[in-house]
């Protein structure tokens, strides 16, 4: 709710691109947050939970904004049947990780997690950066194969969470 008027400003201004980047750096710095606070204290521990928990919910948010602005422009005719496919996916996603993230917990504890969420986080900046690159080089439009792709990788963030 906080990041939406902000992320929305950013993607009409600047493309969804530079959204969804900042939506998995925040991710990625959140979770390796995470990952070091084990050798914490108790007290730093708790403000550390904090802080990467907004940030991970706000880069959340963000890339949630960024995927729908990039599937709006698909076809403005079809925003709900899109929509309705956009978060089937989410949901489907986040379900399939609630899984997977309380076998890695149990089997390899919340370091196990942490670095997997920070490794897809990465991976999504650095495949979207990748994207971007070849398309200036080769002066094509963004196709709807390249965003489906992102949007996998999206829904593997939400699956360790």
């Amino acid at each position: 709710m906080l990041a939406a008027p902000f992320a929305g400003r950013i993607a009409d201004q600047k493309g969804p691109e530079l959204v969804n980047r900042l939506g998995a750096g925040l991710t990625a710095v959140s979770f390796a947050l995470m990952f070091i606070m084990p050798a914490l204290s108790p007290q730093l521990q708790l403000c550390m939970l904090g802080i990467a928990a907004v940030g991970f919910d706000l880069g959340a948010q963000t890339s949630l904004i960024a995927h729908q602005t990039i599937i709006y422009a698909l076809d403005p005719d079809a925003r709900s049947r899109l929509n309705a496919v956009l978060f089937v996916g989410m949901f489907t996603g986040m379900s399939l990780g609630s899984a997977l993230g309380s076998a890695l917990q149990g089997h390899w504890g919340w370091s196990a997690v942490t670095v997997l969420a920070r490794s897809a986080a990465f991976n999504v900046k650095r495949q979207q950066s990748c994207r971007t690159c070849l398309q200036e080089r080769r002066g094509k439009k963004k196709y709807f194969l390249s965003s489906f792709i992102f949007l996998v990788y999206k829904i593997i963030i939400d699956l360790i969470t």
